[in-house]
Formats: C-alpha cells, structure tokens, sequence
C-alpha cells in the first residue's frame, strides 16, 4: 500500500481513500 501526498494540505496519505484525512479534501 503506497502512500500519497494531498495537493491542499502536502500531508502524506494511504492511497485507498478519495479524501485526505487531515484537511478532508478530495484528491
């Protein structure tokens, strides 16, 4: 399972979700 960064927030993320789940916006 790799991780992300969130474009809005630059937090890494696991990638399975459509939303960050520290600023909560869609990615």
């Amino acid at each position: 399972m790799s991780n992300i960064v969130c474009p809005h927030c630059k937090s890494s993320i696991k990638a399975r979700t459509t939303f960050c789940t520290e600023c909560g916006n869609k990615i």
